[in-house]
């Protein structure tokens, strides 16, 4: 097999409630319609990215979490989509705790050692974060080539956003030289709304001067439909305005 050259994206907030599994399931549905191989990979012990593409997570034998503790090899399930998925479940929340107990070695090197003999198979691995700066996240941006930053257009939107970026620092002077920014993604955009108004400000104020901030996402009751379906926003309103969105950060992603 010809080594590809893969990238994986780090879909990071620590934040909860910032879209992150709607942007990593939305942009690899994308990613595929233009033939890309894309791996899907839910870090979070809530499984929102598992349940989205139809896996049940009480009842999978194996998920990330067994993958990481080196018990069993990485699960990978092929979709309809044409997507590839690592599923998790809630043995993600006691990770911590066993990588403790088992005491094993650079334990947030994890991740990053069992995706590198696979990543030669796709052209885009995308990680799904939870919502916390915890291990497994510090897993996900040690394993990542690049980081993409949803944030919400409310008033919370950028609580935090100072001990995010220092969370990326870290990791990256603690060695992950190679690590960047694909850019920030506003989302939950509401029209004529000065709190989203206020938001976007702050925003672009704060990371235009290092990193891309692209087209808001708008809040759109179609993302519930689609979600209530299991399936991308495309697939329910391939009309929709808001898919060039998708597809202007896809373009970005391209050029990276």
């Amino acid at each position: 097999m010809q080594p590809k050259n893969s990238k994986t994206i780090c879909i990071f907030n620590q934040a909860g409630g910032q879209a992150k599994t709607t942007l990593c399931f939305n942009l690899g549905y994308h990613l595929r319609q233009r033939d890309k191989t894309v791996l899907l990979i839910d870090m979070d012990g809530q499984a929102s990215l598992t349940k989205q593409v139809d896996l049940i997570p009480k009842k999978l034998q194996v998920t990330i979490s067994d993958a990481l503790l080196g018990k069993q090899a990485i699960p990978i399930h092929e979709i309809e989509l044409g997507m590839d998925v690592v599923p998790s479940n809630g043995s993600m929340y006691s990770l911590d705790l066993r990588l403790g107990m088992e005491r094993i070695e650079a334990p947030a090197l994890l991740l990053r050692k069992i995706l590198e003999p696979i990543q030669p198979s796709y052209d885009y691995i995308l990680i799904d974060c939870p919502p916390s700066a915890g291990l497994s996240s510090y897993n996900a941006l040690i394993a990542a080539s690049h980081i993409l930053i949803p944030i919400e257009c409310n008033d919370k939107g950028m609580e935090g956003i100072d001990e995010l970026v220092g969370n990326v620092e870290e990791v990256v002077t603690q060695g992950h030289k190679t690590l960047s920014f694909v850019g920030v993604v506003p989302v939950k955009a509401k029209r004529k709304q000065l709190k989203t108004e206020e938001t976007l400000k702050d925003i672009y104020r704060y990371f235009s001067p290092f990193t891309k901030v692209f087209t808001p996402i708008p809040h759109r009751t179609d993302f519930e439909h689609a979600w209530a379906a299991h399936v991308p926003l495309a697939a329910v309103r391939p009309d929709s305005e808001v898919l060039s969105a998708f597809e202007e950060i896809i373009d970005h992603m391209e050029t990276l």
